[in-house]
């Protein structure tokens, strides 16, 4: 019996159901035709980029209903981002929430940039510092680090209670303890999504950014304490 989507959606029954579906139809997106890309998880190499859409929404009356919940015939795999426009199009109250977590420069808002649809909402620690004092993107002042956590606290309690008319969250952090990620995944009703890279391929990406070139010395540290906190 599940209690709520959120349940439905963390089960062993969803997940495998999906996954088999995913590799019978080809790794083809079934709204727009397109290859689905692979991304990297806690599992390994598996096609993150790819969901499964229920034609007949799901809602706490059906979710039990495994003819509606976990009927093939029911079921679209598609693109993330093409979920979103489906769930747009249609006016589905959806409301999904991604944890995308990963060392610095690890390619965690590329991700969500590349996913999120335009009606998502977006939790990013580093486009709240450039919102509040105007300073150019990675220029992070951390005199102001009360002031943003405290807006962040505030977007994080928005997303918890589903407030406001939004498709799906996407909350972007470092999170390299387990601990804290699975208890504020389990707080949001979150899925966990990470985007695994190495010191030298994060470093890599910070040299390519030109975004960052005045500030690399910083980011080359964040960088360091991250994989010094993740062992």
């Amino acid at each position: 019996m599940y209690r709520s989507l959120h349940d439905f959606y963390k089960s062993d029954e969803w997940r495998g159901l999906r996954s088999t579906l995913i590799a019978e139809r080809g790794y083809i997106c079934e709204h727009c035709g397109q290859q689905i890309l692979f991304e990297k998880s806690e599992k390994g190499k598996i096609p993150l980029t790819a969901v499964g859409h229920h034609k007949i929404p799901l809602n706490l009356q059906n979710v039990n209903d495994a003819a509606v919940s976990l009927n093939p015939d029911n079921i679209m795999i598609v693109h993330l981002k093409c979920h979103n426009l489906i769930h747009e199009k249609f006016k589905y109250e959806y409301k999904k929430v991604y944890l995308v977590h990963g060392a610095p420069c690890a390619g965690k808002t590329s991700f969500v940039e590349r996913n999120k649809g335009r009606s998502d909402i977006v939790l990013d620690i580093d486009r709240i510092y450039s919102a509040i004092t105007y300073l150019e993107p990675y220029d992070k002042n951390e005199r102001l680090s009360q002031n943003v956590f405290k807006i962040r606290d505030c977007i994080l309690d928005m997303i918890k209670m589903r407030t406001g008319k939004w498709t799906n969250a996407w909350v972007i952090g470092g999170y390299p303890f387990e601990a804290e990620r699975e208890r504020t995944a389990a707080m949001l009703g979150a899925e966990c999504i990470h985007l695994e890279a190495g010191r030298e391929e994060c470093i890599a990406n910070l040299y390519a950014d030109e975004r960052r070139i005045q500030h690399r010395a910083v980011w080359e540290k964040y960088i360091d304490e991250y994989f010094l906190r993740a062992g």
